[in-house]
């Protein structure tokens, strides 16, 4: 099995733990950033102490500041950037929230995201048909071609 089918493979096993801000344990509780963190940690393309030095990041910030926070941390993290029109399943996708790249999640199928979202005050990690065509930046896990 290929890195990217395991990255897919472990975005789907996610689907369903709820949603909290800041929290990474599967079934328990994850939010978009840390979603991308544990899916990566399990598929040993990120390291925990990597992700454990990302800042503390909310969705609002992206709404209201051009922060640059998220594109910074997936270049610290040796996430490679590429093109959207590339994207393909095991990519991550960001999507702008106002001034700046707010929410993220993981490509699983051509059409399909898995992603940690609220939804009518039910938060869960979800899978979401048509997200593709509103992503803003593309980007590979470290060291996935």
């Amino acid at each position: 099995m290929s890195v990217r089918d395991r990255i897919v493979e472990e975005a789907y096993t996610w689907i369903g733990t709820p949603y909290h801000v800041g929290a990474c344990l599967k079934d328990i509780g994850v939010d978009c950033a840390q979603l991308i963190a544990g899916v990566g940690v399990a598929c040993d393309v990120l390291h925990r102490d990597q992700v454990d030095a990302v800042p503390f990041y909310h969705i609002g910030t992206a709404a209201h500041t051009k922060t640059g926070i998220l594109a910074r941390e997936l270049s610290r993290c040796g996430f490679q950037r590429k093109r959207v029109v590339q994207v393909v399943p095991g990519d991550i996708l960001t999507f702008r929230t106002g001034m700046d790249d707010g929410h993220i999640g993981i490509v699983v199928q051509p059409d399909r995201l898995v992603h940690a979202c609220w939804r009518r005050a039910i938060y869960r990690v979800i899978l979401q048909r048509g997200s593709l065509a509103t992503a803003h930046r593309c980007y590979a896990y470290p060291g996935v071609d």
